[in-house]
């Protein structure tokens, strides 16, 4: 179908990478540029049509409203002010019954963007060695130690021996098996044979575990470790931060406002509905928020404007879809050219030209942010932080570092003194009752 002279109408939203707006002020086929602009181009070029752009001025994508009527670029199509339109636009039923769509020409989720994982505080150096199950075990083995070797004293051949007695008392025998556990010695032994075999399994047993916590420990206390980061829905409601998300009066803002799912509910009734997703990223790579938007657009943004100085991306992407879109074109319904376009559409996809072109754009946009500079201004790890060494270089330790050594010492003080002060009190309270007496 050859449409020389036809000029198109054609609706369009600029929204990377599928539709850019260069920022000129001229209208017409130079304005935009994206994959899209990059597919209509083609398009063009070999059915022999010219294009000139419109924008819904509503700037939406299009919903049906409670009167039945479509808004944005759907609703430009619907009633005909515009012949079809560009921009990322996912298939649904109730679209499909209002305009007629091309064949989809790629697959676009709405995926989770969350902050990355949280550094864990540094004064849990001194007890991140061991999970807590392994620490549960050991507390008991140390609870019962000492119990048991009173027990065993007690019932051996030589109970009767003076240096046997010692170790009945269940305070000697605590002190006595708690110190190797802190790699320290004791003057006293046991002669008796079934407490010297107890003793001896012990004290490998105290050995391997202090050996075992020492070479662990200076890893932990030069590295804070991280915190698990969100990885669905469900822990992202039940998180302590906050969610937004740019609206688009599309299908998936649509999903929100039907959903009856209680995450989903909680997700709708808690969003902070805003104007761009590159301010949105700001505060993801933060900490503070966490989003979802398709796919291929907003890796594409992180890709080029939201990474370190070594390539990583200062956003965590956990691989969690909220829904996945169709992406393809809404046409005039029954437009005469639609059969056209489906068959060049359907080349481009088996030529596989559609990666080729989003990788382009991709390397495209990176050259442009080098050009300007630009790119996200967020800071980078400072000297002696917790990423100093990391390129291999010594690692210095600071106060930082020994966070948790000094918690230690604080809460032994702490607790030094408390039972210092039952002391004296119960000291007081005995003297009075005696003196009473």
């Amino acid at each position: 179908m050859d449409l020389q002279g036809f000029n198109f109408t054609v609706a369009a939203i600029p929204y990377s990478p599928f539709v850019i707006d260069k920022g000129l002020s001229l209208p017409g086929p130079g304005r935009y540029r994206g994959f899209e602009i990059t597919l209509l181009d083609e398009l063009a070029t070999a059915i022999n049509f010219t294009y000139h752009y419109v924008r819904p001025r509503d700037g939406q994508w299009g919903r049906l409203t409670s009167s039945g009527n479509w808004t944005g670029m759907i609703g430009m199509v619907a009633t005909e002010r515009a012949d079809f339109a560009v921009s990322d636009i996912g298939i649904s039923t109730p679209r499909e019954e209002a305009v007629d769509f091309t064949k989809p020409f790629i697959y676009d989720a709405s995926e989770l963007f969350t902050p990355l994982a949280k550094p864990l505080p540094q004064w849990l150096g001194p007890i991140r060695p061991f999970t807590p199950q392994v620490w549960l075990a050991v507390a008991a083995a140390v609870v019962t130690a000492g119990p048991f070797l009173t027990l065993v004293t007690r019932f051996c051949a030589g109970s009767a021996s003076p240096k046997v007695r010692w170790f009945q008392d269940i305070a000697n025998a605590v002190m006595f098996t708690t110190q190797p556990v802190f790699q320290r010695g004791n003057h006293r032994d046991i002669l008796e044979a079934p407490g010297r075999v107890f003793v001896g399994f012990w004290l490998l047993f105290s050995m391997i575990l202090g050996i075992t916590y020492s070479s662990s420990l200076i890893s932990f206390l030069v590295s804070p470790g991280m915190q698990e980061p969100i990885k669905n829905l469900e822990e992202l409601v039940t998180s302590d931060i906050d969610w937004a998300r740019v609206y688009y009066g599309g299908i998936q803002s649509t999903i929100l406002e039907q959903a009856t799912d209680p995450v989903m509910v909680a997700l709708r009734e808690g969003v902070d509905w805003r104007d761009s997703l590159e301010d949105i990223l700001k505060d993801v790579a933060k900490g503070t928020t966490a989003t979802w938007d398709n796919s291929i657009t907003t890796r594409l943004l992180i890709a080029v404007k939201f990474t370190d100085r070594r390539g990583r991306p200062k956003i965590h992407v956990p691989g969690f879809n909220v829904h996945v879109d169709r992406i393809a074109w809404p046409l005039l319904e029954h437009a005469p050219f639609k059969r056209r376009f489906d068959q060049l559409i359907n080349r481009v996809v088996q030529a596989g030209l559609v990666e080729k072109w989003l990788q382009s754009l991709l390397f495209e946009e990176q050259r442009l942010v080098r050009q300007r500079g630009g790119g996200d201004a967020s800071e980078e790890p400072a000297e002696g932080g917790a990423d100093a060494g990391a390129e291999g270089g010594p690692v210095i330790l600071s106060l930082e570092h020994f966070q948790g050594p000094f918690f230690v010492y604080i809460l032994g003080n702490l607790a030094g003194g408390l039972v210092l002060l039952f002391e004296i009190v119960l000291r007081k309270i005995l003297r009075r009752k005696s003196e009473g007496g």
